[in-house]
C-alpha cells in the first residue's frame, strides 16, 4: 500500500468532538441510556481510528520521490519507487533506518568495473613489488655481493661487444684494401678477390647484428641490477 505525501495532518479531532458532546449533555437533561446511544458511534469511531493508526505504522515505512517530484511512501516498496532510490524508516518512530541507492546505469556500471580493474592491477603490482623486494635479501647478502654478480654478468658481454667491434674494423680494412686492388683490373676481377670481398662484407653485417643483440642483453642486465640495487636500499632503509 502506498500513499502520496501532501502535508498529511496526523492530529486527532476526537478531543474536539468529545468537548462538543460534553457541552450538549450539560445543556440538555438526557437520560443515561439515551446518552449512551449517542456516544456509542463516536466511541466506535475513535477505537477504529486509533486501531488504524497503530496498524499503519507497525512495520517499516518505505519512501521515495516519484518522477513527478512527489514524496511516496508505503508499507512495502511503492510502485513509483521502482528503478529509483528510496529510504526505509521506522514505522513507530519515523527514524531513518537505511537508504537504498538507485540502480546504476550502463555507463556507471562500466566505469565502476574499470575502476575496480585498475585498483586490482595496482594491488597486484604492489604485491609483486613487495615480494620482489623481499626476495632481494635472499639473492644478495649485501651490496658488495650485488656488485660482484653484476660484474660477472656484464663483463663477458662487454668483452664480446669489443671483440666483435675489432672484427668489424679488420674486415673493413681488408675490404678497403681489396677495393683498391680492384681498381687495377680493367677487364676481369680475380674470383678469389671477389670471394674475399664478399666474405668481409658478410662479416661486417654479421658482427654488427651480433653487437646489437649483445648490447640489448647488456642494457637489460644493467636495468635489472639497477632495480635490484634500488629495492635493496629501500628494504635496508638506506
Amino acid at each position: 500500500m502506498s500513499h502520496l505525501l501532501k502535508n498529511p495532518q496526523e492530529a486527532s479531532v476526537l478531543p474536539a468532538q468529545s468537548a462538543a458532546l460534553h457541552q450538549a449533555c450539560r445543556a440538555h437533561s438526557w437520560s443515561r441510556p439515551f446518552l449512551f446511544l449517542c456516544l456509542l458511534p463516536f466511541c466506535l469511531g475513535a477505537s477504529g481510528t486509533h486501531a488504524q493508526n497503530q496498524t499503519r505504522f507497525i512495520g517499516n515505512v518505505f519512501r521515495c520521490v516519484s518522477a513527478s517530484g512527489q514524496g511516496v511512501y508505503g508499507d512495502i516498496v511503492p510502485r513509483p519507487c521502482a528503478g529509483r532510490g528510496y529510504s526505509i524508516h521506522s514505522g513507530k518512530s519515523g527514524l531513518l533506518l537505511r537508504r537504498i541507492a538507485p540502480p546504476l546505469s550502463k555507463e556507471e556500471k562500466e566505469q565502476l568495473a574499470a575502476e575496480r580493474m585498475q585498483k586490482e592491477q595496482e594491488y597486484q603490482a604492489l604485491l609483486a613489488y613487495r615480494q620482489r623486494r623481499q626476495a632481494i635479501f635472499s639473492t644478495y647478502a649485501n651490496l658488495a655481493e650485488l656488485e660482484r654478480q653484476q660484474s660477472e654478468v656484464e663483463t663477458p658481454l662487454k668483452q664480446e661487444i669489443a671483440s666483435a667491434g675489432q672484427r668489424i674494423d679488420a674486415a673493413r680494412q681488408r675490404l678497403s684494401f681489396a677495393q683498391g686492388i680492384v681498381k687495377r683490373y680493367k677487364d676481369k676481377i680475380p674470383a678469389d678477390l671477389v670471394k674475399s670481398m664478399r666474405n668481409d662484407d658478410l662479416e661486417i653485417k654479421f658482427q654488427t647484428e651480433f653487437i646489437k643483440l649483445r648490447q640489448q642483453e647488456l642494457d637489460k642486465a644493467k636495468k635489472k641490477f639497477e632495480e635490484d640495487r634500488k629495492l635493496y636500499r629501500e628494504g635496508a632503509g638506506r
